[in-house]
């Protein structure tokens, strides 16, 4: 083991490699806004039994603590699905094509979606559901235990905190996804007979480099978060992250409108409240 790292610092990338695949799996079966409002509800229940349950964190008066949770429970969600709620569906437009033996012209009604072409597109709707939901609450119970090696490495007296647990992260998270990786091209070619993806480097070089050390940074700051504040705290309230790019959502690219809007915000606004409560309810460590 390399020096500065133990064998339990590498469980918490073995929760967040396959919490990530969860991820993906739920996003192609049942969209974003429902899985992640799913996949974040229970992360945030599942990270605070870690914390007050598992772990003993001290709650100053526990009703306070659980009614903050279920403020944020309902934020969240309430974020991730107003989008949804109120799409508009415009009606199908219709298509104009010409009959060769007819200068008449016939007015084509589409009668079915398209799909694009994918592993689940082929699965019958029922099963790609229950898949989806299933991978979704997957990812919030599994992606919840991230920080749990860490509380243990820290209550254990490990030396690997704060920025050493950021390197031990990247190098078991390295080599666990090339494990999945390996898996996955086999599971493309032996199972589903399909080609293996082009890893697209070109394209995601730039792209692709800014959003992992953005996640790095705000990852390095949430394991110091749990050392800080606790499980029970520090976890909950990383997935107010959805705030920001909801805002980024209105503010740059113009997702959302009219009612869509007053509900994020009445939901962000529950959020917030939720994580007042919170923390009031919980003692912060000196």
């Amino acid at each position: 083991m390399i020096d500065g790292m133990s064998s339990s610092d590498f469980l918490d990338r073995l929760f967040w490699v396959p919490a990530g695949i969860s991820a993906i799996i739920a996003i192609n079966c049942i969209g974003l806004s429902v899985a992640q409002g799913l996949w974040s509800a229970i992360l945030i229940i599942i990270s605070f039994f870690y914390g007050v349950v598992v772990f003993q964190e001290p709650v100053k008066v526990l009703p306070f603590g659980l009614s903050g949770v279920s403020l944020l429970v309902i934020g969240v969600v309430g974020m991730a699905l107003s989008p949804a709620i109120f799409e508009k569906k415009s009606p199908p437009s219709k298509s104009i094509q010409s009959d060769p033996s007819n200068e008449e012209q016939i007015l084509i009604e589409p009668t079915e979606i398209v799909v694009q072409p994918g592993i689940f597109a082929s699965m019958p709707p029922t099963k790609r559901k229950i898949l989806g939901y299933s991978a979704a609450v997957f990812c919030g119970t599994w992606g919840g235990s991230i920080m749990v090696p860490l509380k243990i490495a820290e209550k254990s007296g490990s030396t690997t905190s704060g920025i050493n647990y950021v390197f031990s992260f990247g190098v078991g998270a390295m080599i666990v996804n090339v494990f999945m990786i390996v898996v996955y091209f086999l599971a493309l070619r032996l199972v589903f007979d399909r080609p293996v993806p082009s890893f697209q480097l070109r394209v995601m070089a730039v792209p692709g480099s800014i959003s992992g050390i953005l996640w790095s940074l705000g990852n390095y700051l949430g394991i110091y978060g749990v050392l800080i504040l606790g499980q029970s705290i520090a976890s909950p309230y990383t997935q107010v992250a959805l705030f920001v790019s909801g805002l980024w959502g209105i503010l740059l690219y113009g997702e959302l409108k009219g009612k869509a809007i007053v509900m994020w915000i009445a939901s962000a606004l529950t959020a917030f409240g939720g994580i007042v409560t919170l923390s009031y309810a919980t003692n912060i460590k000196s």
